[in-house]
């Protein structure tokens, strides 16, 4: 018995001095396990100053005591996840060294440099000035665009100028920035100049285009084409023309004010832009004019004191839907257009029921609206019920 016990006892303790062995990871390979404190970590995330008066590209370390000297050498040191921050009130061009177009990487930022008054958390110096574009080479399009910044995905661009400058010949083609299938956020930046657009998104661009200003001379505040989808919200846009939607984009144009020289809104193309919630007023020819096979949804917008409201043209298959289509329920308000408050001058009939027109009388409704009432070769445009107004009175002859 003593015998048997003996060997019980040392098959116990086997067991126990193999178990710790059996527990541990099995390494094939004869790789040595690497534990938690021989665990690589990500590179700390990296702020790099840019200062065009008193920097250096070739002396400076990116250090807010040593700057660089231009954006393009600050976004070439940059990884995923820094950010560029630029003197305020500075001027940023070819002739203090920049080189464009300068490509932003995925998930950086490039910003100002704030500079507080005391006592205050509001900025109290302008934003830096970035001027200047060089050649990108755009589909359907033979001379290309000249693009100040190619935007990235995930990446940030706030609180900066952009004097917009057109190519070298002297087209109308120069653009602040460009998305060509990237989807930054965009924020905060004012655009000016004499060009072709502040913006421009191509392919599947779905950038985030928001609290921003659009001014000057500018043809187009933001143009989109291809099937890119941005989210245009919050803008002020005072140029020649505001937003145009062309090709197969469907951008979302929500919450702006636009009062442009020209024209407020243009679809065209096949565009699908759902357009809801603006302030459209004050534009020098049209509110919003729809064009060609576009097929915008119209919801929720204030569009007042324009010669017309929304201006319809001849040709192609174009089917706004301005309320009751089935992508809009109306909602929008007209008022104190001088010439119409929608111009239908298309084959197509319209939908525009749940709208306000500043009345409801049908007679005064009818005087707002141009269509097949007023020429037979046109669509009908149908606004919903109304009230007759006018009764005419027939005097009875005398029995």
């Amino acid at each position: 018995m003593k015998k048997y016990t003996s060997w019980i006892i040392l098959v116990i303790i086997g067991c126990l001095l193999i178990w710790p062995l059996a527990a541990a990871p099995v390494n094939l390979d004869k790789t040595p396990t690497v534990f938690a404190e021989g665990v690589s970590k990500a590179p700390a995330k990296m702020t790099y100053y840019v200062n065009s008066k008193t920097g250096s590209d070739s002396t400076g370390t990116g250090a807010e005591t040593k700057p660089l000297k231009t954006i393009t050498m600050a976004v070439s040191r940059a990884r995923s996840g820094d950010t560029v921050m630029v003197e305020s009130a500075n001027k940023y061009d070819a002739a203090n060294g920049e080189v464009f177009p300068i490509r932003l990487k995925s998930g950086m930022t490039l910003t100002r440099k704030k500079v507080i008054a005391s006592g205050s958390m509001v900025p109290v110096s302008p934003n830096p000035v970035i001027s200047g574009g060089a050649r990108y080479d755009i589909p359907d399009s033979p001379e290309g665009r000249y693009p100040s910044i190619i935007g990235a995905d995930n990446a940030v661009i706030s609180s900066l100028s952009f004097s917009i400058v057109n190519s070298p010949g002297g087209t109308h083609d120069g653009t602040a920035i460009l998305c060509d299938g990237t989807s930054p956020t965009i924020e905060k930046c004012s655009f000016s100049g004499t060009a072709h657009a502040g913006i421009t998104t191509l392919g599947t661009a779905h950038p985030k285009i928001s609290d921003n200003n659009f001014a000057g001379n500018l043809n187009w505040g933001i143009t989109a084409y291809g099937e890119s989808y941005p989210t245009i919200s919050k803008n002020t846009f005072s140029t020649l023309n505001g937003i145009d939607c062309t090709a197969s984009s469907h951008p979302s144009i929500e919450n702006n004010k636009i009062s442009c020289g020209s024209a407020g809104i243009s679809t065209k193309g096949s565009a699908n832009p759902t357009i809801t919630g603006n302030t459209v007023n004050g534009n020098g020819d049209y509110g919003i004019i729809v064009r060609m096979d576009s097929t915008p949804a119209i919801q929720g917008n204030t569009i007042k004191q324009n010669p017309v409201g929304i201006y319809i043209a001849t040709g192609g298959a174009t089917r706004p839907d301005i309320g009751g289509g089935g992508r809009s329920t109306g909602g929008n308000t007209f008022q104190d257009n001088t010439q119409y408050d929608i111009e239908n001058r298309n084959a197509v009939d319209v939908m525009a029921t749940g709208n306000t027109w500043g009345t409801i009388c049908c007679e005064d409704i009818d005087s707002r609206i141009y269509d097949k009432e007023d020429d037979p070769m046109y669509g009908t445009v149908s606004y919903g019920t109304c009230t007759p107004c006018r009764v005419r009175v027939t005097m009875r002859p005398p029995a």
